[in-house]
C-alpha cells in the first residue's frame, strides 16, 4: 500500500509542476517580448519529448548583445520543474566558477563543515552565497568586482538559483518560469557583466 501512496504523491507533485509551469509559460509569452527592447529576438518555439506535457510551445529569446551571443530559455526536468536560463557565450580563462544562494539550517552547517565554500573577502556576500571554483583563485578573480557582487545580491531572495561561468559561457539560472521583465533584465545584465 505504501508504494501506491508514494506513487500517488509523486503523481500529484508532477501534476502540480506541470500546472505551474504551463501557467508560467503562458504568462512568459505575454511578458518576454520586453526582451526584444533589449535587442534580442523573441520567438515561440515548439516543444518535443517530455516537455510537451507543459504545452506545445514556449518562448525563447536569442541574439547578440555587447558582442556576445545570448540565449534566454525555459527548460524543464523530467518531473517538469521549470527553470529559466540566460546563457551568454564568452571567451575566458580556463576555469569554472559557481555562485549559489547559501543554504540555511543543517545544509548551511554542512557546507561550513565540509569547507567547500570559497570566501571572497566580502563578509555579507560570503555569508549569503556559496561560491565554488576550480581553481579557487579563479572564483576570487571573477568576483573581485563589487559591482558584479551587487548585481548577484540584487537578484538574491527572488528566483536567483545560481551563476556559473567557465571558459566558454556564463549561465544565470532562475527558479521556475521567470515572467517579470525587470528580473529578466537584471539577470541578463548580470550574465553580460560576468561575461566581460
Amino acid at each position: 500500500m505504501s508504494a501506491i501512496a508514494g506513487g500517488a504523491v509523486a503523481g500529484l507533485l508532477i501534476a502540480n509542476n506541470i500546472g505551474r509551469t504551463t501557467k508560467g509559460i503562458e504568462k512568459a509569452k505575454e511578458t518576454w517580448p520586453a526582451l526584444g527592447e533589449r535587442g534580442l529576438t523573441v520567438a515561440v518555439e515548439e516543444t518535443s519529448g517530455f516537455a510537451i506535457a507543459t504545452g506545445k510551445d514556449r518562448p525563447k529569446a536569442h541574439g547578440e548583445l555587447g558582442g556576445h551571443p545570448v540565449v534566454v530559455q525555459i527548460l524543464t526536468d523530467f518531473v517538469h520543474c521549470a527553470r529559466t536560463e540566460i546563457v551568454v557565450q564568452r571567451a575566458g580563462a580556463d576555469a569554472k566558477v559557481g555562485v549559489y544562494p547559501s543554504p540555511g539550517g543543517v545544509l548551511g552547517q554542512l557546507r561550513d563543515w565540509l569547507q567547500n565554500d570559497i570566501e571572497i573577502g566580502d563578509e555579507g556576500f560570503d555569508a549569503a552565497f556559496l561560491v565554488t571554483g576550480k581553481p579557487a583563485e579563479a572564483a576570487k578573480s571573477a568576483l573581485s568586482s563589487a559591482a558584479l557582487r551587487e548585481r548577484i545580491a540584487g537578484l538574491a531572495g527572488g528566483s536567483f538559483a545560481g551563476l556559473e561561468l567557465d571558459a566558454e559561457r556564463v549561465r544565470v539560472t532562475l527558479s521556475g518560469v521567470e515572467t517579470d521583465p525587470a528580473t529578466l533584465g537584471a539577470a541578463l545584465d548580470l550574465a553580460l557583466a560576468a561575461a566581460g
